[in-house]
């Protein structure tokens, strides 16, 4: 009789260790929701910040190749964003299109002069050629390297 008391002890012990390790991961399990959500949100602020500097590097480099005129060009070398989607070169404007915690986002930038090229989306980092047209004034060709 004195082992089955003792066997009853143990089982009750068990279920309250049970117990206790439930409330445990219950109560993390929101604070690892919670850390998942702002780690994605600050990566989407990082992708933002990354894919708008590299717009905003390539206008700085096409207004200036656009006002010195042929045979004026420049290297840039810039970052892509981890999500990106697409990268846009047409008319006026430079995109650069990711996927963010929220969706699609967009870093984007307008020129002075008119643009024509490709930026690749390959890679996370490009080193880009940004030369002034001989043939048409005030038009700037984006493209890479080599």
């Amino acid at each position: 009789m004195h082992a089955h008391k003792l066997n009853r002890c143990r089982g009750q012990v068990s279920l309250e260790y049970v117990v206790v390790v439930g409330l445990v991961l219950a109560a993390c399990v929101p604070v690892w929701l919670l850390a998942q959500d702002r780690i994605s949100s600050a990566q989407t602020e990082l992708d933002a910040a990354t894919a708008q500097a590299s717009v905003d590097s390539l206008v700085k480099a096409a207004d200036w190749a656009a006002l010195s005129g042929y045979p004026a060009r420049r290297t840039v070398d810039i970052e892509l964003p981890h999500s990106i989607e697409a990268a846009l070169v047409e008319g006026r404007e430079v995109r650069i299109i990711f996927r963010g915690s929220s969706g699609l986002t967009e870093a984007y930038g307008v020129s002075e002069a008119n643009l024509t090229g490709a930026i690749p989306t390959g890679g996370l980092k490009a080193k880009l050629v940004v030369a002034a047209s001989e043939s048409q004034p005030g038009n700037v060709t984006i493209g890479l390297v080599g």
